[in-house]
C-alpha cells in the first residue's frame, strides 16, 4: 500500500528513519503492490506533486505481488505526468539479470531510464545522471521495451491455460 513517509525520513540517522517507517507500514514487509500504489497515487497525489518538469523516481524490483491488467494503465499515466521517470531497481544489480516477470515487462514499457540502486556507488551514481539528465534513452533499456512489447503481444495471443505465473519465472521456481 502507498505511505507517505515524508516525516519519517527527517531523521538523520539511516536506522532510526528505517526504523521510523516500518512502525507507521502495516505491511511491511508483506510484499509491493505495484498497481494499486500507483493507482492511488496517481488518483490522490500526482497533480498536487508533479508539475513544473519534476523527475519521478520509481523504486521497486518491479515484483508485484497482486498483478493485474490495469497496471500498464496507471504505469502509461504516470510517465504521462512527469517530465522523467526514472525506475531504480535493485535487481539490477544481477548481471543475469533479465526482465522476464509480467509485472516487470509491463512497466518497463513506460520508463525513460532503468537504473540499478542497490548500493552506494548506485546512488552516487544516480546523483551524476540526475545533474546530467538527458532526453536518449539507454541501449539496452531500449532493448528490454523492445522484448516485452513482443512478449505482452505473445501473451495476449496465448490461451491463459498456458501462460506461465510471471512471479515464479522472475524467482527462477518452475511450475
Amino acid at each position: 500500500r502507498l505511505t507517505n513517509i515524508s516525516r519519517q525520513m527527517r531523521y538523520r540517522d539511516v536506522d532510526e528513519a528505517v526504523q521510523s517507517v516500518s512502525h507507521l507500514v502495516d505491511d511491511w514487509s508483506g510484499g509491493t503492490r505495484i498497481s494499486a500504489s500507483l493507482e492511488t497515487f496517481n488518483q490522490n497525489w500526482s497533480r498536487r506533486v508533479m508539475g513544473q518538469g519534476a523527475i519521478t523516481l520509481l523504486i521497486t524490483d518491479g515484483l508485484d505481488r497482486n498483478p493485474d491488467d490495469a497496471l500498464g494503465i496507471h504505469m502509461e499515466r504516470l510517465h504521462k505526468s512527469t517530465a522523467a521517470l526514472l525506475w531504480l531497481n535493485p535487481l539490477l544489480r544481477f548481471e543475469g539479470f533479465a526482465p522476464k516477470s509480467h509485472s516487470v515487462r509491463t512497466m518497463i514499457q513506460h520508463v525513460d531510464h532503468f537504473l540499478p540502486i542497490h548500493s552506494l556507488q548506485a546512488m552516487t551514481d544516480l546523483t551524476a545522471s540526475l545533474a546530467k539528465m538527458q532526453t536518449r534513452r539507454d541501449t539496452k533499456l531500449a532493448e528490454w521495451q523492445a522484448a516485452a512489447r513482443r512478449a505482452s503481444l505473445a501473451t495476449d495471443l496465448m490461451p491463459a491455460d498456458k501462460q506461465e505465473p510471471a512471479y515464479a519465472q522472475e524467482k527462477g521456481h518452475t511450475v
